[in-house]
């Protein structure tokens, strides 16, 4: 075929976001056992976390206390992967791929890492909201509404993105 492989737009959007992706989960992994972690799970997690279930569930007295929301009778741990990451990951992939310009991925890329980062605080928040007073419902949320709380609207946005904005 004329051109090889390599005419084919599709082709190379598919190689571009697996490259990405790779990329972002490789360091991602990477930071499990270093200071890195510390700052995406403890401060970039748990402590912003912290200060919203302390909005809305005041009488728990919640505190951030490393990677855990502690109150006086109990905590909820947080790990690799109650960062929202692998969603985070996933689109910033796909927009190094999409056939947008520069500009507008640009838009799209801090505006939507921003947005999946504030809808991870709000899942952080219903997880602790169940763990605490619902908890029959902590597994449902924890493993199948939560993440559809980041995945959504990334494809929302991502949608809207490719439509130029319509």
């Amino acid at each position: 075929m004329p051109g090889g492989p390599w005419r084919r737009p599709g082709l190379l959007a598919m190689i571009c976001f697996a490259l990405v992706y790779a990329l972002l989960q490789g360091l991602h992994l990477a930071l499990r056992d270093s200071a890195g972690h510390a700052v995406l799970i403890d401060t970039m997690t748990v402590a912003p976390a912290a200060a919203l279930v302390e909005l809305f569930f005041a009488q728990d007295e919640v505190v951030a206390d490393g990677p855990r929301l502690r109150w006086p009778q109990g905590s909820l741990s947080l790990s690799t992967g109650c960062d929202g990451l692998e969603v985070i990951t996933l689109y910033v992939a796909a927009l190094f791929a999409a056939p947008v310009d520069a500009r507008r991925a640009a838009w799209a890329l801090v505006g939507g890492v921003l947005m999946l980062w504030a809808l991870n605080q709000l899942r952080v928040l219903m997880l602790y909201g169940a763990y605490r007073h619902a908890r029959d419902s902590f597994d449902d949320l924890h493993t199948f509404w939560g993440p559809l709380l980041l995945i959504v609207p990334a494809i929302v946005l991502f949608r809207f993105l490719l439509r130029g904005g319509r």
